[in-house]
């Protein structure tokens, strides 16, 4: 059995890679199990193993040690369960040909690099090359509360409006691209079996990018998968950035992000 990551930084499609992966029959994809807030254990009904870290160590803790959610030494109750420990439960899901959950950038530590190492994870890198749009979607994401936008909640979603700062938005560019060079350098250092995909390329030429993954996680390909999440901004994003032309104008006038991050500071 495959055992894989999705590997990235948040709203760079790393919700719609997992939600088309696990409509394939022979594959099981979840959710940031090593999320730091407690969250709805989204699969725990479909596979006990399938709970966030943080839940299962709130249920393995010692109780001599036992710290209540929340609370300043929280990170004590934390230490006491190993993310090895963690990651061994999660392998024991049984019934598929490839078993993954998502793992972002700010998520990892040593611990969990060698227990990966250990069990031989495969590490699926998505990156979504176009920086503004990723921006665009933490803030929209920010101002209307909502993480995700599915295709029962489209019709009854009105999203709010608001500006972009230029000089903020600058400053997230920068950290945005050097985050996604450090996926991919990650995954190399430590000598993960990995693939590249592009989220462009991914929503534009789907089937090809599917055929990719599921040879690399060795399962059959198939040409039907669906995920039920959508973009949360509509195509026309002048409808929801009210500067957005001008936040174009002053990024296309600029030889690089870097030339203007130093015009400005």
């Amino acid at each position: 059995m495959t055992k894989f990551i999705i590997f990235g930084i948040q709203r760079t499609g790393t919700t719609f890679l997992m939600s088309l992966l696990n409509s394939h029959p022979d594959v099981f994809c979840t959710h940031e199990l090593f999320i730091q807030h407690m969250f709805p254990e989204f699969d725990e009904e479909q596979h006990p193993q399938a709970i966030s870290y943080n839940l299962y160590c709130k249920r393995n803790s010692k109780p001599d040690i036992f710290i209540p959610d929340n609370h300043p030494l929280d990170g004590i109750r934390k230490s006491s369960v190993l993310p090895d420990d963690f990651i061994s439960n999660f392998c024991k899901i049984q019934g598929y040909k490839a078993i993954g959950f998502k793992l972002m950038l700010n998520q990892l530590s040593d611990n969990i690099i060698q227990s990966l190492k250990k069990h031989q994870f495969k590490f699926i890198i998505i990156k979504r090359m176009n920086y503004l749009d990723t921006y665009i979607s933490e803030k929209a994401s920010g101002h209307n509360k909502i993480m995700h936008q599915t295709t029962d909640t489209s019709s009854e979603l009105e999203l709010k409006q608001f500006r972009l700062e230029p000089f903020s938005v600058c400053q997230r560019l920068l950290t945005l691209e050097m985050s996604t060079k450090k996926l991919q350098e990650i995954a190399n250092k430590f000598k993960f079996e990995n693939i590249s995909i592009e989220y462009e390329n991914l929503v534009a030429q789907p089937q090809i990018n599917i055929q990719k993954i599921c040879d690399f996680l060795n399962v059959k390909f198939k040409d039907n998968l669906k995920s039920k999440y959508i973009k949360l901004l509509p195509k026309n994003k002048e409808e929801t950035i009210l500067n957005l032309d001008e936040i174009r104008y002053i990024l296309n006038n600029q030889k690089t992000i870097f030339d203007y991050y130093k015009l400005i500071e």
